[in-house]
């Protein structure tokens, strides 16, 4: 009866979030154009009070109708369901193509990348652009984690578990790794232990990662640094009702 009742809760706890998470990407779409509006007319002004004395509102505005409009995309991406079709990917390209994205940030901020991919890998079923996004985020995380520098270590390889074939990517960093306190919410939306940011970044991870049928999990290491584990099925057969709200 106790199971019973707490599956019964936990189901009403589904429910209550996914309407929250609809409403959240409804309120957003309306949001969304007419903050568009809003930062391209501050943008415009911004360049007309090249001199004055006003520009610097005129830049508080643009940098503020920025941060907002990071905020929405992010509430979109979260609430969104992947509309493109899984296609047989390469892993180490899709990793490849992301550290290229970085490949500035981390000679800038003096991190030492070391990588480490397993030779013939077998491709997986994804949407490379969210697989994309999924890395983008964590390498970001790691990235931001070393501001005096550090080293970066990104390995894939094969893992067979029961009989089912897996293909796992670990991204590791020397960047202090997370207070104890903070772990259990990492996944959490909104949930930051940095002063910028829209705290909506794992919580992005993990539901791309869900979609897709995998696992990830952090190891953390305080003092150290932190990894965290990204775990993907070979195979698997693609979500139904796959439509982007």
């Amino acid at each position: 009866h106790l199971e019973l009742k707490e599956t019964h809760d936990r189901l009403l706890q589904s429910e209550k979030l996914a309407a929250l998470g609809e409403m959240a990407a409804n309120v957003a779409h309306e949001i969304r154009n007419p903050l568009t509006s809003l930062g391209g007319f501050a943008r415009r002004l911004l360049k007309k009070l090249e001199g004055h004395t006003e520009k610097r509102y005129a830049e508080i505005i643009v940098k503020e109708v920025e941060r907002l409009e990071r905020l929405l995309t992010d509430i979109l991406i979260l609430s969104r369901k992947s509309a493109a079709p899984f296609k047989s990917q390469s892993v180490n390209k899709i990793i490849d193509s992301t550290l290229h994205q970085l490949s500035e940030e981390l000679k800038t901020k003096k991190i030492e990348l070391i990588k480490d991919f397993a030779e013939s890998l077998p491709s997986i079923d994804c949407d490379s652009q969210q697989l994309k996004q999924v890395f983008i985020n964590l390498l970001t995380n790691s990235i931001q984690a070393m501001q005096g520098g550090g080293i970066l270590t990104i390995g894939t390889y094969l893992i067979t578990e029961d009989e089912n074939s897996y293909v796992g990517i670990s991204i590791t960093d020397t960047g202090g790794g997370i207070p104890e306190k903070s772990v259990s919410n990492i996944f959490n939306p909104f949930f930051t232990t940095k002063d910028t940011g829209t705290g909506l970044g794992l919580s992005i991870t993990h539901r791309i990662v869900e979609q897709h049928h995998g696992e990830i999990e952090l190891i953390n290491r305080p003092g150290e640094g932190a990894t965290f584990i990204v775990k993907l099925p070979i195979k698997h057969e693609e979500p139904e009702g796959q439509e982007e709200q």
